[in-house]
């Protein structure tokens, strides 16, 4: 599926929006929502997920950094590394991320967990709870493995893009610390076979 296709699955006008609106502020993040939402659609169906719990995800996933609205431009494009003050207003988006969806939660068509919570790591560090893997869902679990795949295949202003076997080999050697170990492996090995 690819990024117009999943744009085009979504009909409520508050999430087509949210998502205008973030690729106006920031392209690169609106770039790498539609990414990670094509990821999650067939990580959804390599786990066999139902059509509904498939939609949710999705939909989620295109949402998930949606809080970056409320971060300066100038930080989100920083070529150099953030200072502590912007590193500390980076770690606030999923927060912000859920005042924008709280209505769209209400109505069932986002998970809130994956917007608060997809920089969580299984080891219950990351941010903003510090929560640890018997508490995180699985869509969670999902997501945070993909961002960060995402993430390291793609250009970035402050580092240089890791190719498809070093982002496989990084997952892989944070699995159990960052990355829930038995998705790592799926995750892998269907990228490994693509």
């Amino acid at each position: 599926m690819n990024c117009n296709a999943l744009v085009n699955t979504v009909i409520d006008p508050q999430i087509e929006l949210l998502l205008v609106k973030l690729k106006q502020h920031d392209e690169d993040t609106y770039t790498h929502s539609m990414r990670v939402a094509e990821y999650c659609a067939w990580f959804a169906d390599l786990l066999q997920m139902s059509k509904e719990e498939r939609e949710l995800f999705v939909i989620s996933a295109l949402l998930h950094d949606i809080g970056k609205l409320r971060i300066p431009g100038e930080i989100l494009r920083k070529d150099a590394k953030l200072s502590d003050e912007e590193w500390s207003e980076i770690q606030k988006h999923p927060i912000y991320g859920m005042e924008y969806v709280e209505q769209l939660v209400t109505q069932g068509l986002v998970h809130p967990d994956v917007i608060m919570l997809h920089h969580e790591n299984t080891d219950g560090s990351g941010y903003p709870t510090q929560s640890k893997v018997d508490v995180l869902p699985r869509e969670v679990r999902m997501i945070r493995i993909i961002d960060s795949y995402d993430a390291m295949t793609s250009n970035r202003n402050y580092r240089r893009v890791k190719t498809k076997q070093e982002a496989l080999e990084e997952l892989q050697r944070c699995a159990g610390r960052l990355y829930d170990p038995e998705l790592v492996d799926l995750f892998c090995r269907y990228l490994t076979n693509q």
